[in-house]
């Protein structure tokens, strides 16, 4: 026998394969046996994390393909694993064997003399004397057809005892599975720095007028609201605003240098309020079904505790003078760089762990962590490990901004979500390549969270192309994954560059104060509407297949997402600034719909409804209506 092709699986079972609590996982394997008239069955044996074990019977997929499926639902969270066991099933070959003689007129004696033998020696386990009549009527019968039919009662009438007369099981190997929280599979985060809440701009807010602005967010439909850093700043080489190399007096500093006199990693910055005042933001936000994700970024300034207390932790050039910290835009000298891979790595990430189950402790359900790939991918899979034994349901956001190959190895050790080239990706030709990587294999450990801005960078699309620019970017990052995110700002469709053609954010939140006023931001109706229709359907969540359709516009992007009967249709004008018209093929059988198939077409943003087909034309204006989000029905 074979067992081959399981999944959910990732790297042959080196990693954990992802799933969420309460929501089914369905677990599948090529298994045959190299006889084709050998009738085999599977079951998946389960081991939650608790220890309690299930067993799941498999089914075929289908006819014919030798694909088995079985599907299991955990209740717990943590760490998990699966194996498939497979069997001869010597009855139901017997059994298939006696069907096909019969249809074909053939003599039953050889699968005969197997029964009988398996009564005559107490193989059954079941008492002879039940079987005695039925043999008797065996040696009785004078045609194959009524010693076929005798058979089959036999058959029948051993089934009770199939299981003690199966074949030496064939085993997989375990195949691990980490359960997490439903906040990892499905969530609208929204960036905010709670020190532009309430402020008039030149002094900062506070967590109490932060959880003020809560209701506001709520409204619009978010999941999780995401703090910048909210630890005290460092004064050494502070930056200025718009990312100046010094700081103007009045200059709050990047939040992303932490540490100062009033603390570390463990406190809250004073002007925020204290570690109380952070928890009663929390409790805020619960109460307006709003989760609280923290940043967590492994940055120290030059004025931090552990700088003074700790000097081994870091690195230090020959001069004795610290290292800072360099990217490809440039040197940070409002931070020194930990050395997390020398004699002290063991030291800091103990300390790590201790800060964020310090933070969780608070309230924190998740957190975004800042640069993952520039440590060791050991560093953060023993982190993650140790803080999810005794926190199983926190979630970490990787902002991996690196290669796809990087991306997916954060994922595989342990990262519940990571960032993407979402942001980069604008023409057709890239967001089909892109959203095309989403399913399929990858999805088994990588869940993709597609940012549309983030608080310092300028994409060009969204810098030219106005408004209705940043209405698309809504759309399809909303409705092409179950988790998608947007800094403060982009309600407002702030767009305005440090200088012509730069793609960095005049007056950037990350150096200043930017008080907003939300009850006037212009795409708020939109943004809540589409949070709304994501939470409204199933094909938008985690278990939601996504496909690409076909038009005939290199401007018009369209692609479905659909589970069980729940279909809907995106269609996207990526040119901002002209109304573009294409003809849209479905592909039906794809989406389960047979040929000539009249379908009704419910546009959620609009109301309104259309006759559609497998072809059909489409003209977005995008002064007008930059896109379609429909939801399609069969027309009775």
């Amino acid at each position: 026998m074979v067992i081959a092709a399981v999944s959910p699986c990732v790297d042959d079972g080196r990693w954990n394969a992802k799933a969420l609590l309460h929501s089914p996982v369905d677990v599948q394997a090529t298994i045959f046996a190299d006889q084709e008239s050998t009738a085999i069955s599977a079951a998946v044996h389960v081991v939650a994390p608790s220890g309690r074990q299930l067993l799941r019977p498999m089914h075929p997929v289908g006819a014919g393909m030798d694909r088995w499926h079985a599907a299991f639902e955990p209740d717990e969270l943590g760490p998990w694993s699966f194996r498939i066991e497979a069997w001869i099933d010597p009855l139901a070959t017997c059994r298939r064997s006696l069907l096909g003689k019969q249809a074909a007129g053939g003599d039953p004696t050889t699968e005969l003399d197997w029964l009988a033998e398996v009564v005559r020696e107490g193989r059954a386990g079941l008492p002879t004397d039940q079987l005695t009549d039925l043999l008797e009527r065996v040696n009785r019968a004078t045609s194959r057809g009524e010693r076929g039919e005798t058979a089959l009662l036999l058959c029948d009438a051993l089934e009770p005892a199939a299981q003690s007369l199966r074949g030496a099981d064939v085993l997989s190997r375990s195949h691990p599975l980490l359960v997490e929280a439903p906040l990892a599979g499905h969530g609208a985060w929204y960036t905010m720095f709670p020190r532009s809440e309430g402020s008039d701009g030149t002094v900062s807010g506070t967590f109490a007028s932060a959880a003020d602005a809560l209701a506001e967010v709520a409204a619009m439909g978010f999941d999780v609201v995401y703090l910048a850093p909210i630890h005290p700043i460092g004064r050494t080489n502070r930056k200025g605003r718009d990312n100046a190399p010094v700081a103007a007096p009045g200059d709050p500093g990047s939040p992303w240098a932490i540490g100062s006199a009033e603390g570390g990693h463990l406190a809250t910055h004073p002007d925020l309020g204290s570690l109380a005042d952070f928890a009663a933001f929390v409790d805020r936000a619960g109460s307006l079904g709003l989760r609280v994700a923290l940043d967590f970024a492994l940055n120290c300034s030059p004025d931090h505790p552990w700088v003074r207390e700790r000097p081994h932790w870091f690195h230090q050039r020959p001069d004795g003078s610290l290292r800072c910290a360099e990217s490809d835009s440039g040197l940070y000298r409002d931070i020194v760089t930990l050395d997390v891979t020398g004699p002290a790595s063991e030291e800091i990430k103990a300390e790590t762990v201790r800060i964020l189950n310090h933070w969780i402790g608070l309230g924190a359900a998740a957190f975004r962590v800042d640069m993952p790939h520039g440590k060791p991918l050991r560093f953060w899979q023993d982190v993650m490990d140790k803080v999810r034994h005794e926190h199983p349901a926190v979630v970490f956001l990787a902002e991996a901004l690196t290669r796809p190959t990087v991306q997916d190895w954060l994922s595989k050790i342990g990262f519940s979500q990571s960032y993407t080239y979402f942001t980069w990706r604008t023409d057709k030709a890239e967001l089909e390549e892109f959203l095309a990587g989403l399913d399929g294999e990858r999805s088994a450990f990588f869940r993709p969270n597609l940012i549309v801005n983030t608080p310092d960078y300028l994409m060009p699309y969204l810098r030219d192309g106005g408004e209705p620019a940043f209405r698309v970017r809504a759309v399809i990052a909303s409705m092409a994954s179950p988790n998608w995110g947007m800094s403060a700002g982009f309600e407002f469709a702030e767009r305005r560059a440090r200088g012509p053609r730069q793609d960095r954010y005049a007056d950037s939140e990350k150096y200043q104060y930017r008080p907003r006023n939300r009850r006037t931001a212009p795409l708020s109706p939109l943004l809540t509407r589409l949070n709304a229709i994501r939470h409204a359907h199933s094909a938008l969540g985690p278990r939601g297949q996504l496909r690409l359709q076909r038009a005939d516009n290199d401007q018009i992007l369209v692609f479905s997402r659909q589970f069980e009967a729940d279909i809907v249709l995106v269609v996207v004008n990526l040119d901002p600034a002209n109304a573009q018209r294409a003809t849209v093929t479905l592909d039906l059988a794809e989406l389960g719909l047979g040929d000539g198939t009249r379908l009704r077409a419910h546009d959620e943003l609009t109301g309104e409804t259309y006759d559609w087909s497998g072809r059909q034309t489409v003209h977005l204006d995008p002064a007008v209506r930059p896109a379609h989000v429909l939801t399609l029905y069969e027309q009775p």
